[in-house]
Parts: C-alpha cells; sequence; structure tokens
C-alpha cells in the first residue's frame, strides 16, 4: 500500500550562505565602482586567509557578484569559523585596504548576512546560483535596514564590517559551542521587510564597535519603531520610597528670619537659607579649597574629580575590544 501523498523528494544538503554588500556603492562613478567590485573577492580572500582559515575560499561554491557584493557558499562545518574569526579578520583586511583607498576618494564599507539550510545546487549554466528559500533568506537579512543604520551611526573609518546572522547559524554554530563565542555576544532583532514579504529574526555582531553603537549600543541606534514594544511584565513596578514623610516646620535662625524645613522621600531642603558646599580634589587626592557659600535659595553640594584641566565622571566605563577573535580551537 502507498502511503505517500503526492511526490516526495530527498531533502538537498544543507550548506552555509554568505552574502556581503557595500555600502553607498552608487555614489561612486563607474571608474571607482570597478576599483571597489575587483576589491571585494580579494578582501574576501585574504580575510580567510589571514584567518587560518583558507579553504572557506578555496572550496567555495557558486561564487558570484552581485554588482555592489559578493554571494559564496560554504561547507556547513565551516561556520564555527566565520563566526568565531573571519568576521575580525575581514574587519581588520577592510580597513587596511580603505588607508590605501583613502588617496582615491573611495571607502568599502560592507554589510553581511551569514545562513545556513537546505540548497539544492542545480547543474544549470543559465542560473547563477541555487534557487530555494534559504538563498533568498540570505539576501533579505543583508538588505535588512537594521544594519545600515549600524553603518551610518558608526565611525566609517573604525567599523568597516556589520553583520547579521540567522537564527539557524546561532542554533548549529553558536549556542552549540563550536564557534566558542557567547549567545551574548550577538544581538536579536526582528526583522521586517514587508514589499519583500519577509519576517524573521537577525542576529547582529560588529566586529570593531564606534560612535554611537559604543553609546548607545546596537539596539540603542535604531528607529524605536522597529525594537519589540516591552509588555507589562516587562516593566519594572513602581517602588515606593519607605521614608516616611515629616510634616514640614517652621523656626527662626539666629538673625529672626523664618527658616522652613521639610523631609520628603529622604531629601533635605532649607528654603530660606540655602548653601553651596563644593569640594575641589587634585590627582594626588589633597583638598585645593573648600568653600561654604550662604547664597538664600538652594542646598547644592558637588564634588569633582580633576585630573590636570579635565573633569573625570565616577560613572564612565570603559571599552575594551580585540582586534581578532580567539584562535578557533580556544574555548
Amino acid at each position: 500500500m502507498n502511503f505517500a501523498m503526492g511526490k516526495v523528494r530527498h531533502l538537498p544538503p544543507s550548506m552555509g550562505i554568505m552574502v556581503v554588500d557595500a555600502e553607498g556603492f552608487s555614489k561612486y562613478n563607474d571608474v571607482q565602482q570597478r576599483r571597489l567590485v575587483g576589491e571585494i573577492p580579494s578582501v574576501l580572500e585574504s580575510a580567510a586567509n589571514a584567518c587560518g582559515a583558507p579553504e572557506l575560499w578555496s572550496d567555495r561554491r557558486f561564487p558570484d557578484s552581485t554588482g555592489d557584493g559578493y554571494i559564496v557558499g560554504i561547507d556547513e562545518s565551516m561556520l564555527p569559523f566565520v563566526v568565531n574569526s573571519y568576521m575580525y579578520a575581514l574587519q581588520a583586511e577592510l580597513r587596511e585596504l580603505n588607508d590605501r583607498l583613502r588617496g582615491e576618494g573611495i571607502r568599502l564599507r560592507l554589510r553581511m548576512s551569514l545562513n545556513t539550510g537546505p540548497v539544492d545546487m542545480i547543474e544549470d549554466l543559465r542560473l547563477d546560483g541555487p534557487p530555494g528559500v534559504t538563498m533568498i533568506d540570505t539576501h533579505r537579512l543583508v538588505d535588512c535596514e537594521a544594519l545600515r543604520v549600524l553603518l551610518k551611526r558608526s565611525n566609517p573609518d573604525a567599523t568597516c564590517l556589520v553583520a547579521a546572522l540567522s537564527e539557524s547559524v546561532m542554533a548549529k554554530a553558536v549556542r552549540t559551542g563550536y564557534a566558542a563565542r557567547f549567545e551574548e555576544e550577538f544581538v536579536a532583532t526582528p526583522v521586517a521587510i514587508e514589499a519583500k514579504d519577509f519576517c524573521g529574526t537577525a542576529y547582529l555582531h560588529v566586529p570593531t564597535m564606534s560612535g554611537d553603537l559604543l553609546r548607545h549600543g546596537l539596539l540603542g541606534v535604531q528607529p524605536t519603531s522597529d525594537l519589540p514594544t516591552p509588555t507589562e511584565s516587562d516593566t519594572p513596578a513602581e517602588i515606593s520610597d519607605p521614608t516616611p514623610a515629616v510634616p514640614s516646620q517652621s523656626i527662626s535662625d539666629s538673625t529672626g528670619a523664618a527658616v522652613n524645613v521639610g523631609h520628603a522621600g529622604g531629601d533635605v531642603t532649607a528654603v530660606g537659607r540655602d548653601q553651596d558646599n563644593s569640594t575641589t580634589v587634585n590627582d594626588h587626592g589633597s583638598h585645593n579649597s573648600v568653600s561654604h557659600t550662604d547664597v538664600g535659595r538652594d542646598l547644592n553640594q558637588s564634588s569633582d574629580v580633576v585630573h590636570g584641566d579635565k573633569y573625570a565622571s565616577t560613572n564612565q566605563r570603559g571599552h575594551h575590544g580585540r582586534f581578532f577573535g580567539p584562535e578557533a580551537g580556544d574555548s
């Protein structure tokens, strides 16, 4: 008895797909575009050699230029190397290339998408690459507005590459531990392209962050309409001050002037006689001057740490980045 419903086909083998696309390509003239088109495959190959995985380029499948970008198929087993170190090597190669291109008035910055899934290798010379959902979704990711915003809001001389990984790459290469990178190194954001009938999740990653990406984060620079709306459970409940309010009292100072003293929420305010107590501390921790001034309205106490002629805020945070990721074998 035949239980098959319709024609059953074998599932094609799974393959990694990498697509890169150049920023602002159309603003250059024909001669400049030709120069950049030739540099794209060269810099992709150089990055593969630099990260110690030359087979990423030598064993590539269906390589093809997209005019202002490039598409290449890679063995799925090599995805961890792309995630771990290839992106960092490509960022370094692009930065070095742009140093050489600066005199020509051109620059190469890339958006990258990385995906994996079934790919039907059709042996038809009339086709530039295999069709299918995996290929289409990879192109949708590289075109997403989230990646474009990351390039716009970063220093063009520092950040040369931004990347979006698909859910399947995260599941197979990152969460399994093979890529030797933490899931928290990638930022998930919803992606929707209505004109292309595409909806999914992109996992953003920037090897070298700069500009507003450092100030506000990868999601902080995105348009608010593209961010998920927080639910009621995501919003912390308002916490009331446990300090009981103390009724205002009216007293007189030594001159007979009335002074109102109130206490609410732990803050003390003096209305009628105000103090401005400021303390300045130099680099060696000694007090240069202490002044007490009765001026009449507010109580203001400030403390600044002076380093030379600069003021250092105690809330500053440092950013520590690496030029290259760890070796593929590191844990």
